[in-house]
């Protein structure tokens, strides 16, 4: 069976950015929000951004919801989590995956994110990006070592 490959993107398509597993406060996420934009993008920031439920960006309910809508947004063209961490074993079992296997998207990230690409590939087989997530953005692009960048920039290219 074929693998599913989500619309490649075009400048101006929206990426969401959200924390379905740990969280990190808003102003971390900057660097990777400004280079996203500086790529031709839009981004739309989840509500769990900067939340905080012991480890978590938010409670299991607040997380479910904020990929859940995302995952039915047809604006949202992919998603790439603020970070990985724990926590969507918790919360892939209530997810709803129909309206996201009517209009797929790219998944881009990587660490607890594995969970989700995992049952995107074996339940419906539609491609993913197993990649760097926000949190691995350099707030100072000067300092990196070119095989960061070139990492990062490889979310770009793919």
């Amino acid at each position: 069976m074929a693998v599913h490959i989500p619309p490649y993107l075009n400048p101006g398509d929206t990426i969401g950015i959200l924390c379905p597993a740990g969280n990190i406060p808003r102003e971390e996420i900057q660097p990777a929000v400004n280079k996203i934009m500086e790529w031709g993008f839009r981004v739309e920031i989840g509500d769990t951004v900067g939340k905080k439920d012991f480890t978590f960006g938010g409670t299991d309910d607040e997380r479910l919801a904020d990929l859940q809508q995302m995952f039915d947004d047809k604006q949202i063209r992919a998603i790439m989590p603020a970070r990985g961490g724990y926590g969507m074993v918790r919360i892939i079992d209530r997810l709803n995956f129909d309206k996201f296997v009517q209009h797929p998207k790219w998944i881009i990230g990587f660490s607890d994110l594995t969970v989700l690409h995992s049952h995107i590939h074996r339940h419906f087989n539609i491609a993913t990006i197993h990649s760097k997530m926000c949190n691995s953005f350099p707030d100072d692009w000067s300092t990196v070592e070119p095989a960061q960048i070139q990492s990062i920039e490889s979310i770009r290219n793919a």
